[in-house]
């Protein structure tokens, strides 16, 4: 995750403080429950203009971090590409216990089904199921 926005009330003004650098770290300073809002565009590991960094994905550690210091209620924004997009659907978000927007899921995975039909990934029922049972629970 490259970049944390914090956000705090004073006096009825909202106050946001940026954090660059090693999110992991960053998020460790955080007081729990602390943060309204964490978006991040990640390195997509599609080895970009073949550059080391973009081979990067976002640790299981750092997604852990952010569900700690994240405030109840507040969102979490991640930006990713199909090659990460995929594994974190079929994943469920199960290993940090966050909820998938049904709505952005179904945009995501059409988008998925349409460019990318040679990669094991859901099918839209299977889909559909994932998603109905994550709302009954």
């Amino acid at each position: 995750m490259k970049n944390v926005y914090k956000m705090t009330k004073k006096k009825d003004k909202a106050t946001y403080k940026t954090i660059n650098g090693d999110n992991v770290l960053g998020l460790k300073k955080s007081p729990t429950r602390s943060i309204a809002l964490i978006t991040t565009d990640s390195p997509y590991a599609i080895n970009f203009a073949e550059k080391k960094w973009d081979n990067d994905v976002v640790s299981q550690e750092a997604l852990e971090e952010a569900f700690k210091v994240l405030k109840h209620g507040a969102f979490m924004l991640c930006f990713a590409s199909s090659s990460t997009a995929v594994p974190m659907i079929q994943s469920k978000y199960s290993f940090i216990g966050v909820e998938l927007c049904p709505n952005y899921c179904q945009v995501g995975l059409a988008r998925i089904n349409k460019h990318l039909s040679d990669i094991d990934h859901p099918t839209e029922c299977e889909f559909e199921a994932l998603l109905t049972t994550e709302e009954a629970a």
